[in-house]
C-alpha cells in the first residue's frame, strides 16, 4: 500500500489502481479489509505477527484520504484517482472531520450523473459540498468530464483540464450533458 500511496501522489494513477485493486482481492481474512503482518507465500495463510495488521490498515485508510483529498502546495486536489462510477446517480462521497495543512475538511457528494458503460459521455448533476477548511489555492478536481453548467458561476471555473473551486466556496452544482 505504501507504493500505492507513492504512486498518487506521482500522478500514477494507474499503477495505483492496480496495486489497490490486488491488495483489496488478496485480504488475510476477505471482506474486513484486514491483512496479516506475515503470511506464507505458498499457502496465502497467516503464518505469525500482528492480525490485522495495522501498519497495513493505516496505509490503506491513507490512501483512500488522499484519494479524496490531497494536499498539493496550497491547494486541496479533490477526488484524485478516484474511479468515475463512484460518481453515479444515487451514490454519496463523503469525508467528514479529515485533518489537512489548511485545517479540518469536509466534504461530500450527491448525484444524478448517468453515464456510459465506459464512464463517459456524463447526463445529471452532480453536488459538491465543502465545509471548514478553505485552503489558500482553492480546491481542484481533475474530473472525467467538463460540466456544462457551474452554479454559482463564481464558485469554480474549468480550465486545463480541471475544475477550480475557489476557496469560500461551500456547493457547487455541476450540470453535465446536453441541454434539454
Amino acid at each position: 500500500m505504501e507504493l500505492a500511496n507513492a504512486y498518487l501522489k506521482l500522478g500514477r494513477i494507474d499503477l495505483m489502481n492496480q496495486i489497490l485493486g490486488w491488495t483489496l482481492s488478496h485480504q488475510t481474512l476477505p471482506g474486513t479489509y484486514a491483512w496479516a503482518e506475515q503470511i506464507d507465500p505458498f499457502s496465502k495463510g497467516f503464518t505469525g505477527g500482528d492480525m490485522p495488521h495495522a501498519w497495513a490498515a493505516a496505509s490503506y485508510i491513507t490512501l483512500v484520504r488522499g484519494m479524496l483529498a490531497l494536499e498539493q502546495g496550497d491547494a486541496l486536489a479533490l477526488f484524485r484517482g478516484v474511479p468515475a462510477w463512484w460518481f453515479e446517480a444515487g451514490r454519496v462521497i463523503a469525508l467528514e472531520n479529515a485533518p489537512t495543512l489548511f485545517g479540518t475538511l469536509h466534504l461530500s457528494t450527491q448525484s444524478t450523473v448517468q453515464m456510459g458503460e465506459d464512464q463517459r459521455n456524463w447526463q445529471g448533476e452532480l453536488v459538491l459540498q465543502l465545509h471548514g477548511v478553505a485552503p489558500p489555492g482553492g480546491y481542484f478536481w481533475q474530473a472525467p468530464e467538463a460540466p456544462r453548467l457551474i452554479q454559482p458561476e463564481d464558485a469554480a471555473t474549468w480550465r486545463a483540464g480541471a475544475l477550480w473551486i475557489d476557496p469560500s466556496a461551500t456547493e457547487i452544482r455541476l450540470t453535465f450533458g446536453t441541454e434539454g
